[in-house]
């Protein structure tokens, strides 16, 4: 596949069959190191155990993942990537985009997955699916452990459009789907738990730092978010400086001395319809400077008992055997 790329980066390509990847040994940069202009269809086919460990210092600028570069009008759709192992490291800080499927996306990817391990060390931006997407992500997910400064259970820094996806994935010193938002987000959900002990870090279940450029709705998050001191945190969001619309957080939320603890936003923010459950969150406090509106805080019964104000019935739905009885997305259900 790599051959043929640096070949013909705008030709079609298909994969024909599963492929373990452990064969190959350990890579030290990206398998497919030319940017991909053209498209792959994965057809559901598992590339597993892919590894790659990439070591070194000074001013490189390594982009990671099965392809380094998606261009724009590259097409990477069904793919799945089972076991990545993936570690990236330096003695000094690099700028480097690391993801499971790509480093660095300007196309289209579409029902791609992955699932895994990927470990960073002063490396910039990390995540599950992407570690940069500046195209359209639909319908993928990732289930990918992150551990990372800067990380994301999905992509690490937004910059386009991601909708109907989801993150399971644990993150560390990330958040959950993205770490950094500047483009829309729709759709879509976390579970994984976020963890960081360093000080005056901005973390969210769903996303870390959601910017003025960025907006994000009929979205939620589900995992616990622990900071460090000095750290705005918050069951959804860490940061809001632009607009969340129907949406809702469950996670327990909890930081170190001076933090900004919120059960859905470590910051106030403009919030539509946006709710956080008071009972597994164990705050009733909706931002880390106290309540606001278009933010409303449910116990978990009231959450069961229909879906909240705003939420319309095209696009969520309840039912007591699915998601604990808790709202859903129609058309992107949670993960079995």
């Amino acid at each position: 596949l790599a051959s043929a790329i640096t070949s013909n980066p705008g030709g079609a390509y298909a994969l024909a069959g599963n492929y373990d990847a452990s064969q190959d040994g350990t890579y030290a940069d990206a398998p497919v190191a030319t940017t991909l202009t053209g498209s792959v269809e994965g057809l559901g086919n598992i590339i597993s155990h892919l590894s790659i460990d990439h070591h070194k210092g000074g001013r490189a600028q390594p982009l990671i993942g099965l392809f380094a570069d998606i261009g724009s009008g590259g097409v990477v759709a069904g793919v799945r990537l089972h076991g990545l192992d993936f570690k990236v490291s330096s003695g000094k800080w690099i700028r480097g985009d690391v993801g499971g499927l790509v480093g660095s996306n300007d196309g289209t990817l579409f029902d791609d997955e992955t699932a895994g391990k990927i470990w960073t060390k002063v490396v910039e931006e990390t995540g599950g699916l992407a570690g940069v997407n500046e195209g359209s992500i639909v319908s993928s997910s990732a289930n990918v452990r992150v551990a990372g400064a800067g990380g994301g259970g999905l992509v690490a820094g937004n910059y386009g459009i991601i909708s109907l996806s989801h993150a399971d994935g644990a993150v560390n010193c990330g958040s959950g789907l993205v770490d950094n938002n500047e483009g829309n987000i729709s759709e879509s959900y976390a579970t994984g738990t976020v963890t960081c002990g360093t000080s005056g870090m901005i973390l969210g279940g769903l996303v870390g730092l959601s910017q003025v450029s960025g907006d994000i709705n009929n979205s939620y998050a589900t995992g616990s978010v622990t900071g460090g001191p000095d750290s705005e945190l918050g069951g959804f969001v860490g940061e809001d400086d632009t607009t969340i619309e129907d949406s809702y957080s469950t996670g327990v939320v909890t930081g170190g001395t001076g933090a900004l603890v919120g059960g859905f936003s470590g910051t106030n923010g403009t919030f539509t319809d946006c709710y956080w459950d008071t009972t597994t969150s164990g705050t009733n406090q909706g931002t880390g400077l106290g309540n606001t509106t278009g933010l409303t805080g449910l116990t978990t019964e009231q959450f069961q008992s229909g879906l909240p104000a705003g939420f319309g019935s095209k696009v969520w739905r309840e039912r007591a055997n699915t998601d604990d009885g808790l709202p859903y997305l129609i058309n992107n259900p949670p993960a079995k």
